[in-house]
């Protein structure tokens, strides 16, 4: 029965990370979109603005994620010790997205197969992210500048 829950859970980490990549990519898409426009009349805003509307989006993918826990510990998928409300979930999934992983609350049962796939998900979308500014920056500061 495990075995089973489990395999839901993996299926119901890809509902919940695919919306999280397809908004990822649309609002990466927008800012350097922005970020383009913005160089010519405001050359320094998107060095602002952009690691702001990232973090903000990264904020509303681990809020998707922590709704999700909380769905699952309450169709039975298992249980966060230590979590019994919707901020303790959120406040959970922000420790697996940033795998920082602090330890204080712990997965038990098929809800797992969740925690690592958003810890898969939280690590590549960081890394977008990182990529983004970096490019930023790259054409900000120009090379060897």
């Amino acid at each position: 029965m495990d075995a089973e829950l489990e395999i839901v859970a993996y299926g119901f980490a890809a509902i919940v990370a695919v919306p999280c990549v397809a908004l990822h990519c649309l609002a990466m898409k927008r800012i350097y979109k922005a970020s383009q426009e913005d160089r010519r009349t405001m050359p320094r805003a998107p060095l602002i603005v952009s690691p702001l509307l990232l973090l903000a989006v990264h904020v509303v993918e681990i809020w998707l994620f922590g709704i999700a826990y909380g769905l699952l510990v309450d169709s039975g998928f298992g249980r966060i010790e230590g979590a019994s409300t919707l901020l303790d979930y959120v406040y959970f999934s922000a420790a697996v997205y940033t795998t920082v992983g602090l330890g204080d609350l712990s997965p038990i049962g098929p809800i797992r197969a969740m925690v690592g796939a958003e810890g898969l998900v939280g690590l590549i979308l960081i890394a977008w992210s990182a990529t983004l500014l970096f490019i930023q920056l790259e054409r900000h500061w120009g090379r060897g500048k």
